[in-house]
């Protein structure tokens, strides 16, 4: 250890006897590993990390299709959904959702401004909702079955934000009445700060056939060509994605031929939620991580010319150490050192370069991605640098 120690003493000596060498080096290094490193950060936080739901692998989503059409994936109308759920022997679990506003009005232990009535982003969910996506309330309860059938009393959750914006997080909160579209409700449970939904701005969650949901929601659920729902469902253990479609196109089938003037021509298709939510950006994102790739490719063959023409006015030198002893070893362990500084003194500043990249995507927000999806330069980015 300690020659190779004295190998990195001598490097940063003769490393310092060059600053602008050493300073082309380190920045043409830093430029190549700080782009590479920002890209790959946001490619880990989008498509390695896994989702925020417990087996997220067996999660996907159920659309509609029509045969004829080059649009292949609509809404659900909840006839259907309830003939899947029934049918469908894939799936562990199924849901269904939609999104929607609320005005809420009151709740609030005193009068303030932050009391005053607020359109609120929502979701009308059935009662698999919740346990499906492994969410549990922070405070009180999530939606239960009997929430989410006729004559039920009605009842909301709310998001954390909203519970700390307008009831200042008290927890008695849960249990106050409040006004949903001028229809009264109670609040029965928060949800955890990260959790917005499918839709990822819910702030307000009611029973899709609950009494909160209204009139014309109740409608929508008895009309078979009323087509309103995004279906999520979990897979049964060792059930593939090509085996619940297989079945889904029966399933489809069977109802296309049962009720042909709504479920005429008409499928159904099976996407894992990963590819759901990531689908239209992973091939980008690959892309771009390539080519940053090449980027970086380009810097390190421009530090290696750097380095071979600095290497023709060290002939003397190295001609010297070798005539007083040095073997050729010694010689190149030497020139590794120097490279091992220039290559950590690139990688260091390169990562602090990606930190700054990495904010400055998350402020220009190129491409929407869930709240979740945080990109930062953690342990694995930092490896990626090194």
């Amino acid at each position: 250890m300690d020659p190779f120690l004295r190998d990195l003493r001598y490097a940063l000596r003769t490393l310092a006897k060059a600053p602008s060498f050493t300073a082309v080096a380190v920045l043409t290094l830093a430029l190549g590993i700080g782009a590479t490193t920002t890209i790959f950060s946001v490619v880990n936080a989008v498509l390695l990390r896994p989702l925020p739901y417990p087996e997220a692998g067996r999660l996907v989503v159920l659309w509609e299709t029509i045969r004829r059409e080059s649009v292949q994936r609509r809404s659900v109308s909840y006839p259907n959904f309830d003939d899947w759920r029934a049918q469908a022997s894939s799936f562990e679990q199924l849901a269904a959702s939609s999104g929607s506003g609320f005005v809420l009005t009151g709740g609030c232990a005193q009068a303030t401004s932050a009391c005053e009535p607020e359109r609120l982003a929502g979701e009308l969910v059935t009662a698999g909702y919740f346990p499906l996506l492994g969410a549990r309330a922070a405070v009180g309860r999530a939606l239960r079955a009997e929430d989410d059938a006729a004559g039920a009393d009605p009842v909301v959750v709310i998001s954390d934000a909203l519970w700390r914006r307008r009831f200042g997080g008290d927890p008695s909160a849960v249990g106050r009445a409040v006004a949903v579209d001028g229809k009264p409700a109670t609040i029965v449970g928060v949800m955890p700060p990260a959790f917005r939904g499918l839709s990822d701005n819910a702030d307000v969650w009611a029973a899709l056939s609950g009494p909160t949901a209204g009139t014309g929601t109740a409608e929508q659920l008895r009309e078979r060509g009323s087509r309103w729902l995004q279906v999520i469902a979990r897979l049964r253990p060792g059930v593939t994605a090509e085996r619940a479609q297989a079945e889904m196109d029966a399933v489809a089938a069977r109802l296309s031929a049962a009720f042909p003037e709504s479920n005429s021509n008409r499928g159904a298709v099976v996407v894992p939620l990963s590819e759901e939510l990531f689908g239209g950006v992973r091939r980008g994102l690959l892309v771009l991580l390539g080519a940053v790739g090449f980027v970086l490719l380009i810097a390190s063959a421009n530090v290696a010319n750097l380095l071979l023409a600095r290497a023709a006015g060290r002939q003397r030198e190295m001609a010297l150490r070798s005539a007083l002893g040095a073997t050729r070893l010694r010689l190149a362990r030497q020139l590794l050192a120097e490279g091992v500084v220039l290559a950590l003194a690139g990688a260091a500043a390169g990562a602090l370069l990606a930190v700054w990249g990495v904010e400055l995507l998350a402020t220009l927000n190129p491409v929407s991605l869930p709240s979740f999806v945080r990109p930062r330069v953690d342990g694995a980015a930092l490896a990626a640098a090194l």
